[in-house]
């Protein structure tokens, strides 16, 4: 049997370490780097070297990171950092894939691609560009929650985003959309875009339970509007199943007062 060297041990348990926590894992370069993005922390293992590096955002060494990306404009079609993955085919809009939610101002727009000024809760800010899949990012209107256009989306405007898990190495990094929310008005928050890990539960108060695989949990009165996206179907509560998606409003309570439903 061949033996592993202590440097392919230690980013073995290097390795283990990144997969035990957090909540996005990302493969970079050819397997050269694994790095795991959080809401508010960043790992990063050099598979060369077998060193690990860990960051907050907002660290002195996240911000002179952030402060070095090369250029602002949106990459041609088809162009790609030096050294960086395109996320797996399937990665972003499938199904089985989470979600990770980020918001933002939009720098530039293209009709693929946008330059989002990505915004973190301490006041961190990042570049991001944002591919548009034609086959599978939805654009909805973060009000009515119907579909939008991609061509109206510009300069200024503020979005919030949910990604597929993958993201790439370059500066700025690139991920793909799975669904845009646009138009969200200054007063309100954002509908949430929730993967139901379950059939909703009873409260003991009349009402229910919607818990998302993200954790997520939110208290949907007996009486919460639902409604089916871009169908005449009728659908109920009772609709909401393991698997299933559905974009959820929420009042100053924190309770459902709006779902809309997607087919499955």
């Amino acid at each position: 049997m061949k033996k592993r060297s202590m440097k392919h041990i230690g980013i073995i348990a290097a390795l283990g370490a990144v997969l035990v926590v957090g909540t996005v894992f990302v493969a970079f370069g050819g397997a050269k780097k694994i790095i795991q993005i959080g809401t508010d922390s960043r790992v990063e293992i050099d598979l060369e070297n077998g060193t690990t590096t860990e960051s907050q955002f907002g660290d002195a060494g996240a911000s002179a990171e952030g402060s070095q990306a090369g250029g602002t404009g949106i990459p041609e079609a088809g162009s790609q950092a030096e050294d960086a993955t395109v996320p797996e085919d399937g990665a972003a809009g499938d199904p089985a894939a989470e979600t990770l939610r980020i918001e933002g101002v939009v720098l530039e727009a293209g009709e693929d691609s946008i330059l989002l000024d990505r915004q973190f809760p301490d006041g961190y800010h990042e570049e991001t560009i944002l591919h548009i899949d034609p086959e599978r990012t939805l654009i909805l209107d973060s009000v009515s929650g119907f579909p939008a256009e991609a061509g109206k989306i510009e300069k200024g405007d503020s979005l919030y985003v949910y990604v597929g898990p993958t993201m790439t190495m370059s500066l700025p990094p690139q991920m793909t959309a799975v669904l845009i929310l646009t138009d969200t008005p200054q007063d309100a928050a954002a509908p949430s875009y929730i993967h139901a890990a379950g059939s909703l539960e009873a409260d003991g108060q009349d009402g229910w339970i919607l818990k998302g695989t993200d954790g997520t949990q939110i208290k949907v009165p007996a009486d919460c509007q639902i409604q089916p996206y871009l169908t005449r179907q009728i659908v109920m509560l009772s609709d909401i199943t393991a698997g299933r998606y559905c974009l959820v409003w929420t009042g100053a309570d924190g309770q459902a007062e709006k779902i809309v439903l997607f087919n499955e």
